[in-house]
């Protein structure tokens, strides 16, 4: 065989090269044409593809973008973006306004609310946060409370909505668009150090729907495929790493306790305050350090490590200790360990030296931390700053410890003991402490009593039942009577904090439907992924608290019952996700946290410490099932670590037998016996969850899960509903995440309150505490609030572009056409879906043709929905002077399904002949218009045929001719007239007889060869028809001889005639006209 030879190395580069300019032209070509049809089926006024440097509609140079020197690349599915970049000069580091943010200028609408949305993946892992820059609320993040500006997104390390693209949006100031058609826009993001770079932006819309349609064109990504999770593995080894990190800490907490003989002998050597011997430091803090007296004191006043805002001690150390010294089978080093009793005692005495007595530590009041500042000293510390209100956090550690130790020996003889001989003479320990937890409770309920949130308030609420309850063990120990009774703990705080009562600014802390309504309850709190999650675990730890002590029982548990509540609604939120884990994905659960009070934040991970504790002593069955969704996503014992130690351990430590006795159950019974699931699982039935006192409702419908927080606000002054600064939204605003299989929305835009956002006549959203109205899509939802039942209005553009609405929690479906109002009932929801059918006909006229009377034939016109929702016909039918002969029969019934069609079959049987029309209407839940189809036809009698005869086929001039026509037809003897011709012009009727002959006598036959036809008019029941052509020869009369004047039958005529009337006299003899008529050539 001959071997192929090598290609010339000239011809190879030659072939490379035309190769890539094919690709080059051919890949610019495709490139052009994705960016034309991109907007296809959009509703965007604009785009912007970021990273487009050409020079098509969606590039930015059309766009008038000028920060050319931000980063750029290709990303996800091969698109382009731009990333917001810090400053290259590092003194402007976390700068915002330094920042090279991304600039350029969008299409919007003069009058109407704008919005703006940006294209980023899912993927992505950078942290950061981005903003619209707004003129009146400039640069930078805002505070605690809420962002200062327009935010965008706030993405954290953990990709969690992994695969898919995000669409965030916001609404862009009226102030910025108003009488204009274009705007300047800028994005920012914040606190980005030198090198840094914001996630990847891909694509910048403007729009006015706060809905943005997709185009149909862009690429839209999967979820990766998930790998099946690893189940969590429930045995010895698993609850001995859980100990162990544990018992490690606790090591922590011992070794910074301010406890031992070196401290001890500070004390004694009066270089260390005994005010502090026995509190928890930290930071390598040493007896040996050489401070004034007062810097010790501030030094633990003001200590916040290791706890959250509110406390200046870490005090649930002291809880950790008593738990683990009272608990058996737990931690066997503390377990009724001598030592650690006195740490604990040494402890109790320390707080209490420091938050009982008044001027215990000098001018400071109780309760108050100090802080000096030169010669001044400044309250701070569990004095909160908004209202200045105690805050809870940590401190029920006094009271549990009590209560914990409260049965223990060496404890009780510890008590009773003199507190200390030099601080407080002549004071029993025991008496040291009522004095410390009375006065306790007598600042939570005093005017300063009551956190500035839920959550601080919940945390208070367990301080104050731990102070009482504590107080209650010492009353029944020394027969005194201290402590409040069972109602008073109610009404004192229990009812208001559980949401069983009205708080102090007379609204909810705790919604009917569960929800703990952060910040500043109902007047402007609602579903809450962060603290508001917190409020349910806060729930569940008082319902034990009060069922472990025998205050609330299986009969009476009020607060159980919220709980409870609370663990069913925050179940709603929790729907299975994806996350990053190595080179593929695994499944895991993820709870809501883009709606929060503050700011947008991604998904994280479930957090259902606390409820353990509902699964184990309650067997909530929504907890149960939480528990098992756990185990089977392999989500584990969390461990202690990070700035919230304290907080993990003790709920670790108090949380650690129920886990393991669930845990013993699931080995047991693998199978989850809860009989429930969550409603964002696969496995739930389509559903509503509706909380109106909560602003909030959770859809699953067709695939998609939505959530939304209406009448979402930042955080407010406490107690009033004006906003902390004028420039955040007050009211009127919604909150949406709006989850598909291929994409998720996060967006805050507009409630209807005026003519900009789409408020028309009584189709407004209320006031706080009314109707509130929202709609996002095809989804229109009302939430009431109020005692009685309340209309909402339906939105003019929906109303007019029909179909039908079905209200998703009650299954009420309404026809639009006919609909403008819907009853939404007292403290209830309306959660509308609007099906959005079509109505097309396959033709809009039908020609029939000609059509024999009395017979009939049939044409089919299909009707299709190809919408989304079923198109309801009200009505049909034919109408016209001639419908009669029109009719049809239908396979379409009542409704049309979406992406169904149906046929409409029309006959025509005509019963007489003429032409005929009539119209076919079809109105449907669209329109109350009909949709219209012409009917067409021509009527036509039975065949006939006509023939002609003469009486005489040669005559003379004005002699009599009877010309006779017969009409036969197979249907019988047709009626009617006759009309006979000679060419064209008529020489009269005649009627047909009963056999269907017509006469005609004339004398008006012309010289010459005539040309006779007959004509049948038709009737009714008979079709016209023509004879064939008959020839008449007319001689010449000769007596009235004048050449040339026969007509136009020319000269040859008229040299014939003459000839004739010149041979023969008075008349052409027969015999010299040839067959043809003509005159013969013989003589």
């Amino acid at each position: 065989m001959r071997a192929i030879e090598a290609e010339p190395k000239a011809f190879q580069l030659r072939r490379r090269y035309l190769s890539c300019l094919i690709f080059l032209v051919i890949g610019l070509a495709a490139s052009r044409m994705f960016a034309q049809n991109l907007s296809t089926t959009s509703n965007a006024l604009d785009r912007i593809n970021f990273g487009d440097t050409g020079s098509d509609a969606y590039s930015e140079s059309v766009h008038g973008f000028v920060n050319l020197s931000q980063p750029t690349g290709t990303g996800a599915l091969g698109l382009t973006y731009r990333e917001i970049a810090a400053s290259t000069n590092s003194a402007d580091s976390g700068i915002d306004a330094d920042n090279r943010f991304l600039t350029f200028t969008m299409k919007c609408d003069p009058a109407l609310q704008n919005y703006i949305t940006i294209q980023v993946w899912g993927s992505d892992t950078t942290n950061d946060f981005i903003y619209l820059y707004t003129p009146t609320q400039g640069f930078g993040e805002g505070g605690y409370g809420g962002k200062n500006e327009p935010e965008l997104d706030l993405q954290g390390n953990d990709p969690t909505l992994a695969g898919r693209w995000v669409y965030e949006t916001v609404a862009i100031p009226l102030s910025m668009t108003s009488g204009n058609t274009s705007v300047t826009l800028t994005l920012d993001s914040g606190n980005l150090a030198t090198g840094q770079t914001s996630r990847p932006i891909y694509s910048a819309f403007t729009h006015t729907n706060p809905y943005l349609i997709v185009a149909s064109t862009d690429p839209q990504g999967t979820a990766p495929a998930a790998t099946a999770p690893t189940p969590t593995t429930y045995n010895s080894a698993y609850f001995a790493s859980i100990l162990s990190n544990i018992s490690s800490y606790l090591t922590t907490v011992t070794d910074n306790q301010l406890f031992g003989s070196n401290w001890q002998a500070a004390v004694n050597a009066g270089t260390v305050p005994a005010q502090i011997y026995g509190t928890f430091g930290c930071c390598g803090t040493s007896p040996t350090d050489v401070n004034p007296l007062t810097q010790w004191l501030n030094y633990e006043a003001t200590y916040a490590g290791g706890t959250n805002s509110g406390n200046n001690v870490p005090m649930q150390r002291l809880e950790m200790l008593a738990f683990a010294y009272v608990t058996p089978n737990f931690l066997t080093s503390y377990y009724q360990d001598s030592t650690t009793e006195q740490r604990i005692v040494a402890a109790l005495d320390s707080y209490s030296y420091m938050q009982a007595l008044n001027g215990s530590w000098g001018n400071m009041k109780a309760w108050d931390g100090l802080v000096q500042s030169g010669s001044s000293f400044t309250t701070q510390g569990r004095q909160n700053t908004e209202g200045n209100p105690i805050e809870g956090q940590g401190t029920w550690a006094i009271g549990a410890a009590i209560l914990q130790m409260q049965g223990d020996a060496s404890f009780r003889t510890a008590l009773n003991q003199p507190i200390s001989s030099t601080l407080e003479p002549g004071v029993l320990r025991y008496q040291a402490y009522q004095t410390m937890l009375v006065e306790n409770i007598d600042w939570l309920t005093s005017v300063y009593g009551h956190g500035h949130a839920p959550n601080q308030d919940l945390l208070e609420a367990r301080l104050y039942l731990y102070a009482n309850l504590a107080l209650r063990a010492l009353d029944n120990i020394y027969g005194t009577s201290l402590a409040r009774t069972n109602a008073q703990m109610y009404s004192d705080y229990l009812d208001e904090t559980s949401g069983l009562a009205l708080a102090q600014a007379n609204d909810l802390n705790i919604s009917n439907g569960g929800l703990g309504l952060e910040v500043n309850g109902s007047l402007n709190g609602s579903f809450d992924g962060g603290y508001g999650w917190l409020d349910t675990n806060y729930l569940v730890d008082l319902a034990k608290i009060l069922n472990d002590n025998g205050i609330e029982t299986s009969s009476s548990h009020p607060v159980r019952t919220v709980a409870m509540n609370a663990a069913y609604a925050f179940s709603n939120f929790i729907y299975p996700s994806l996350v990053a884990a190595g080179s593929g994905y695994d499944t895991t659960m993820r709870s809501e946290q883009f709606l929060t009070f503050r700011h947008e934040a991604n998904v994280g991970p479930i957090a259902t410490l606390q409820l353990y504790f509902a699964a184990a002593d309650f067997n909530d069955p929504y907890a149960v099932h939480g528990f098992y969704l756990e185990h089977a996503n392999g989500i584990t014992f969390p461990a202690i670590s990070g700035s919230q130690s304290d907080n993990i351990a003790i709920s670790n430590m108090t949380g650690y037998p129920d886990y393991v006795t669930l845990s013993n159950q699931l080995n047991a019974q693998p199978n989850d016996p809860s009989g429930v699931t969550f409603l964002n699982e696969p496995a739930h039935a389509d559903g509503v969850w509706a909380d109106p006192t909560g602003s909030t409702i959770a859809i699953k419908h067709a695939g998609e899960d939505l959530r939304m927080v209406l009448n979402w606000r930042p955080l407010l002054t406490p107690g009033v509903s004006t906003p902390l600064s004028p420039t955040e939204p007050m009211d009127n605003v919604v909150r949406v995440h709006d989850t598909t299989a291929t994409m998720d929305r996060l967006a805050t835009v507009r409630m209807p309150s005026s003519a900009a956002t789409g408020a028309s006549g009584n189709y407004t959203s209320g006031t706080v505490g009314t109707l509130y109205v929202a709609r996002y899509g095809n989804y229109l939802v009302g939430l009431n609030w109020q005692n009685s039942a309340a209309t909402m209005t339906l939105p003019p553009d929906m109303q007019i572009s029909g179909g039908t609405a079905t209200d998703l929690a009650s299954g009420t479906t309404y026809n639009l056409s006919t609909t403008t109002t819907v009853s939404v009932p007292a403290g209830g929801a309306v959660a509308l879906y609007q099906y959005l059918p079509t109505s097309t006909l396959s033709s809009t006229s039908v020609n029939f043709g000609s059509q024999t009377v009395n017979t009939q034939t049939a044409s089919t016109v299909t009707l299709s929905n190809s919408g989304t929702g079923p198109l309801l016909i009200a009505s049909m039918g034919v109408s016209g002077s001639q419908s009669s002969d029109f009719s049809y029969t239908t396979t379409c019934g009542s409704s049309l399904a979406a992406n169904a069609n149906c046929t409409i079959t029309f006959t025509f049987a005509p019963t007489a002949s003429g032409t005929e029309t009539s119209t076919f209407s079809l109105t449907t839940s669209l329109s109350t218009t009909a949709q219209t189809i012409s009917l067409n036809g021509a009527a036509v009698g039975y065949p006939t045929w006509t023939s002609l005869r003469s009486s005489a086929r040669w005559t003379a001039f004005t002699t009599p001719v009877i010309l006779e026509a017969r009409v036969r037809s197979r249907e019988g003897h047709p009626s009617g007239t006759v009309t006979f011709y000679n060419g064209s012009t008529s020489l009269g009727t005649g009627t047909l007889d009963g056999f269907g002959v017509a006469k005609l006598k004339t004398t008006a036959l012309p010289e010459g060869k005539d040309s006779i036809t007959a004509s049948y008019g038709a009737s009714p029941d008979f079709a016209a028809s023509t004879s064939f052509s008959i020839t008449e020869i007319v001689f010449p009369d000769c007596t009235d001889h004048h050449p040339g004047d026969h007509h136009d039958d020319g000269p040859q005529w008229d040299q014939w005639r003459h000839r004739q009337c010149w041979v023969v006299p008075g008349g052409i003899n027969p015999a010299t006209v040839d067959a043809s008529g003509g005159p013969s050539q013989r003589r």
